[in-house]
């Protein structure tokens, strides 16, 4: 067969298949040994018929699919989880409105939690207000009392507690960071 071939033929084509089969440690001496064909004449065939640029789009592919296929799982799985989770809220609303609660107050709340994280949402509300921010806005508020307070030691008081107040917030907001 002189030079390459420039059609795919089913020859051409399975060669390519049993290539893709051999997996990783694939050779063109593996695949001309089962073909019964030379390693020059694989080798080219193999740029002939772009099986690398094959290879990547093949296993492109499969990613593809593996992914969409673990998306719809996990949709799935949630899905299930969320139809679940309204079960028992509706169930706790029901057996509420008539008497019968075989559900305790913790079951919903816990039900409820389960429910807004299958949603991604929060669970828990914290409020906490950065540090400087915070030192900042107690910093204008004792610029506020000095300027509006008339007496001394009411002024030094409040300044005084302002000043507390902060270390013991920003103390507190260390705290909690070091705890995350």
């Amino acid at each position: 067969m002189g030079g390459r071939p420039t059609r795919e033929s089913s020859v051409h084509s399975s060669a390519f298949e049993i290539w893709y089969a051999l997996g990783p440690d694939r050779t063109l001496s593996d695949v001309a040994r089962r073909v019964n064909k030379s390693v020059p004449t694989i080798h080219a065939w193999s740029q002939s018929f772009s099986w690398q640029r094959r290879l990547a789009h093949r296993e492109r592919l499969i990613s593809d699919l593996v992914a969409t296929q673990v998306v719809e799982a996990e949709t799935l799985s949630r899905s299930n989880a969320l139809k679940i989770c309204r079960a028992i809220i509706h169930r706790f609303a029901s057996t509420l409105q008539d008497g019968s609660a075989e559900i305790d107050a913790s079951d919903f709340e816990r039900a409820i939690k389960i429910e807004l994280l299958l949603r991604g949402r929060a669970t828990e509300r914290m409020e906490v207000i950065a540090a400087p921010a915070f030192a900042a806005m107690v910093e204008r508020l004792i610029a506020v009392v000095e300027r509006e307070v008339k007496d001394p030691t009411l002024r030094a008081r409040l300044a005084l507690g302002f000043q507390e107040a902060a270390t013991g917030s920003i103390q507190a907001d260390e705290a909690m960071s070091a705890n995350a």
